[in-house]
């Protein structure tokens, strides 16, 4: 069963995808470090691993900008790939 998480956008000097896992998980758009990209991604297999179940995302964001169409194509795409990563996690870890 896919359990629906909400995403939203923080725009500030840097501008974020905030996904409200139980502990929120931030993926920094604005950074070209890899390093935050790659905590990101480490975050949210952990999210997968513990839950062993796929995840939708909702993204509640009021402004119809630029960064709300990236945001929202980036999170079909990520929800395409979490697809395909879920079936392979082991069930007992």
């Amino acid at each position: 069963m896919e359990q629906q998480i909400e995403v939203t956008i923080e725009r500030d000097d840097n501008i974020y995808l905030v996904f409200a896992f139980e502990n929120p998980i931030r993926l920094n758009l604005s950074s070209d470090k890899t390093e935050d990209t790659q905590k990101f991604f480490l975050d949210l297999l952990q999210e997968l691993i513990r839950r062993k179940s796929g995840i939708t995302f909702t993204l509640e964001d009021p402004k119809e900008d630029l960064y709300h169409d990236v945001a929202q194509k980036y999170l079909e795409n990520l929800e395409q790939e979490i697809k395909k990563i879920v079936p392979k996690i082991p069930k007992e870890i």
